[in-house]
């Protein structure tokens, strides 16, 4: 058997990154610790090599030997810090805005604590403010407020507030700013957003010249979105197969006939719909059938805000939804076209035949523009959140508005006993989920969907 070739892209979030830390420590979790995956004789050596599909110094491409299932796998960082410059408070001052004033039955359900905890911060703040004033305006030419308390309270109190200003002034503009910049479409944000998934779209290309069997996209954070749209935008590139064999489209009319199924109100189980997705890619891929150029098989989410997409990605869930139907954001499994003047489910499709392409009855079945979760499964991990600080705020389920045959598994760990735990998606614990918890050990459940030895194709 020869040996095979993946890809692993790796798209880290928001805050002061370095090139490479991320992947590094991830690297480290689902292939070095990771012996049950290890080859006898070839160990989990990874080797630092030049990296000639980023266009970036900085990065390196860390591969691996070949696994127990003769698979070596290269992985690779999408870096994109590097070009989300120039954020300034009113960048901030914009986005915090456009979240604040909307109506509350539009805010997502793990995020209604938040919000009112915001508006409840917000009201304290101007109410304090008001108290100054009118403090000051109450006692004209008398000592200030500060001069009637203490000495060494008012030196605390500056101490204190000067400190936090600071501090809060930095994570938002170094942090929080990243999501402001990219999320939110106003004039001054669009050369960013444009930057950063131009460059995307270009690695994912080059990682398709390169040849390599599988590719998997991973996102955690604000890098989860950013992998959405890269793939958005990179599949309309990739959905054309090149032969016309209709009689070998079975496992296309296999999923499609689970995604009209569940149209109509009919639920196959995650399972089922994964395995099929696979066999569409398999069947796409075939050189010997479709030969389909598609090479991602998986797109792995963690800590993802989309779990909030009705807030940041629109106005609402119904207008997410829209969106959805009208095929600008792609939803797993696809949106269906109506082909025919019917309401029959049966007679919606996700693909589509031109007549030129039909000779000797065959016809090419191309996915349309997004229709990529016909072949690529979506999986995704998120600590539930609890009382804002315990779990994943930022996280969560992805909503049945961007897909309902989406992976959505709660996971759990013992990292700071589960205070903000954003960034532990890959830090192993000794974490036990209790009898009737469907929470999984993060790690565990890390590589469990990202499968390096191809258990599940």
């Amino acid at each position: 058997m020869s040996v095979k070739r993946q890809a692993v892209l790796m798209i880290h979030g928001i805050g002061n990154q370095q090139p490479m830390q991320t992947l590094r420590s991830f690297v480290e979790t689902v292939w070095t610790k990771h012996e049950e995956i290890h080859e006898e004789y070839a160990g989990s050596q990874v080797w630092s090599k030049p990296d000639h599909v980023s266009n970036n110094f900085e990065l390196r491409r860390l591969t691996t030997p070949q696994n127990s299932a003769e698979i070596r796998t290269d992985f690779f960082e999408f870096y994109w810090a590097h070009l989300m410059h120039g954020t300034g408070y009113g960048h901030l001052i914009g986005w915090l805005l456009s979240l604040l004033l909307r109506k509350p039955s539009s805010v997502p359900p793990g995020l209604k604590l938040a919000f009112y905890t915001l508006w409840i911060i917000v009201v304290i703040a101007i109410g304090g403010w008001c108290f100054v004033i009118g403090d000051g305006i109450a006692n004209p030419g008398g000592p200030g407020l500060l001069e009637r308390i203490p000495i060494w309270v008012a030196v605390l109190l500056t101490v204190l507030g000067t400190i936090a200003i600071s501090f809060l002034g930095f994570l938002m503009k170094e942090v929080v700013g990243d999501a402001a910049r990219y999320l939110r479409p106003a004039a001054q944000n669009i050369q960013r957003r444009q930057e950063i998934r131009t460059a995307g779209v270009d690695l994912l290309k080059n990682l398709h010249d390169r040849g390599y069997d599988r590719i998997i996209i991973v996102g955690h954070s604000l890098g989860s979105v950013i992998g959405y749209d890269i793939l958005t935008y990179a599949f309309q590139a990739y959905n054309v197969p090149t032969k016309a064999a209709s009689e070998v489209h079975v496992a296309h009319d296999a999923i499609e006939k689970i995604a009209q199924d569940s149209s109509a109100g009919s639920r196959s189980t995650i399972d089922d719909v994964q395995k099929a997705q696979r066999n569409f890619f398999n069947e796409f891929t075939d050189p010997a059938k479709i030969n389909g150029p598609w090479r991602v098989t998986d797109f792995i989410t963690l800590g993802s805000p989309l779990a909030h997409a009705s807030v940041l990605l629109a106005d609402d869930d119904e207008s997410l939804a829209k969106k959805v139907t009208l095929r600008e954001y792609p939803s797993c499994l696809p949106a269906l076209e109506q082909k025919i003047r019917t309401t029959d489910a049966n007679n919606r499709h996700f693909s589509y035949g031109p007549q030129a392409s039909r000779t000797n009855n065959k016809e090419v079945k191309i996915p349309h523009h997004a229709a990529l979760f016909a072949m690529t499964r979506w999986k995704n991990l998120y600590f539930p959140c609890k009382y804002i600080l315990w779990g994943d705020l930022i996280g969560g389920p992805i909503p049945k508005t961007l897909g309902k045959e989406i992976l959505n598994q709660p996971v759990g760990t013992k990292v700071r006993n589960g205070f903000l735990t954003h960034r532990f998606y890959w830090s192993s614990s000794d974490w036990v989920p209790k009898s009737g918890d469907e929470r999984q050990e993060a790690v565990s459940a890390l590589r469990d969907v990202l499968d390096l030895v191809d258990e599940h194709s």
